[in-house]
């Protein structure tokens, strides 16, 4: 319709908070804040949520170098905006906090075909009940060693009525002397569709790929 729903991830390295021992564990609360200012269009939603985080121990955390990946939704009208999210501490007297401020442009989708962002993890979960597929998100857009796939999450809107299926293929590349070079390809891949809207979860594999900065391109064809 005339609104877009964004969904902010943010993660926590889990050394950055101060814990309180618990029956079930260390637990750590910390608030997070967001504030969205349209530049252009007189929009403004703001609030805050309070959350916690819980480890079994410190050396458990350290040896998987944990860190806490959570988010939330903002529904918006299409338009630029400055966008604010805090995090703060909220376990301790002295409380501390960090603070990440962007501008953002929030697209409409409201004609013709149209891909949305990505939202990339290293792990995909299955819902036997819905059928439907979750990328667990990764905000840092860093990865381990040794990882074998990457799960791409999109949607795509408006599709023609009138076929029952579309194509989407993956690419990962990276720049070489000025120019892209396209390490991974993967093959096209075609799916149903059931109306003209479209959300899937793709895997990329990434075996043998050498450690670096690279893009992911995917293409929907209808």
């Amino acid at each position: 319709g005339d609104s877009s729903r964004v969904d902010v991830f943010y993660a926590i390295p889990y050394d950055q908070l101060l814990y309180t021992q618990m029956d079930s564990g260390l637990v750590a609360r910390f608030s997070v804040g967001l504030d969205l200012s349209g530049l252009d269009n007189g929009f403004h939603q703001s609030g805050t949520v309070f959350k916690q985080a819980r480890i079994r121990s410190f050396q458990e955390a350290i040896n998987a170098q944990r860190s806490f990946a959570d988010g939330f939704s903002v529904t918006a009208p299409p338009g630029r905006y400055l966008f604010k999210i805090t995090v703060a501490e909220t376990s301790s007297t002295g409380q501390a906090s960090g603070e990440h401020q962007d501008t953002i442009v929030l697209k409409g989708f409201s004609g013709g075909l149209a891909l949305s962002s990505l939202e990339l993890g290293s792990a995909a979960v299955h819902d036997t009940v819905t059928g439907a597929t979750s990328v667990l998100p990764n905000p840092t857009h860093r990865f381990p060693d040794g990882l074998e796939a990457l799960y791409v999450y999109y949607e795509g809107y408006n599709f023609s009525a009138d076929s029952s299926s579309y194509r989407v293929r993956a690419a990962i590349i990276r720049e070489r002397g000025g120019k892209p070079d396209t390490v991974v390809k993967t093959p096209l891949l075609t799916r149903p569709k059931h109306g003209t809207n479209v959300a899937y979860a793709l895997g990329v594999s990434v075996a043998g790929v050498d450690p670096g900065s690279y893009r992911l391109a995917l293409e929907l064809t209808d």
